[in-house]
């Protein structure tokens, strides 16, 4: 049974809307206000930023091909099968914005000025560590932030 035009209708908007949010997503470097002082080394920023890129990318790409499947196969599919592929899409969006959040917050402690200069300090030392005499691993990007709850863990 093909799926009915409303809901039809309903799935694209829902396609479309996430685009939009996609769209609204600027860089931290154009968001965030720190002193230079408290800012992430440069590896870090750029790694943070390669990565979001990448999976707000990926996710642009995933939710036009839905788009795609629903102008093409909406008259040879049912809606439970377009509603599945949409619980799928919706999922892995709300991933993304999961880790945007995450560094989200993880630049917002950079802006206070006494925990962000203090972290910051806490990226050299632990970037530091990390590096042996005799290396045996390329040293990945160090960012330390503050978390709350039980086991908080450093983001790699």
């Amino acid at each position: 049974m093909p799926i009915p035009p409303f809901a039809l209708w309903m799935l694209e908007q829902e396609a479309r809307a996430m685009l939009t949010r996609l769209a609204r997503i600027r860089p931290f470097a154009m968001q965030e206000t720190m002193l230079p002082a408290a800012g992430l080394l440069p590896s870090s920023q750029v790694a943070i930023e390669s990565y979001l890129m990448r999976g707000r990318r990926e996710l642009r790409r995933m939710v036009k091909s839905f788009l795609r499947f629903l102008r093409i196969a909406a008259s040879r599919t049912d809606a439970a099968t377009a509603q599945r592929r949409f619980s799928i899409l919706r999922l892995r969006f709300i991933g993304v914005l999961t880790q945007f959040d995450l560094f989200n917050d993880v630049m917002t402690q950079r802006s206070e000025s006494e925990t962000g200069i203090w972290l910051s300090g806490l990226d050299v030392v632990s970037a530091d560590a990390l590096r042996l005499r005799q290396p045996v691993f390329e040293v990945p990007p160090v960012i330390c932030y503050l978390d709350r709850g039980v086991g908080a863990a450093p983001v790699r």
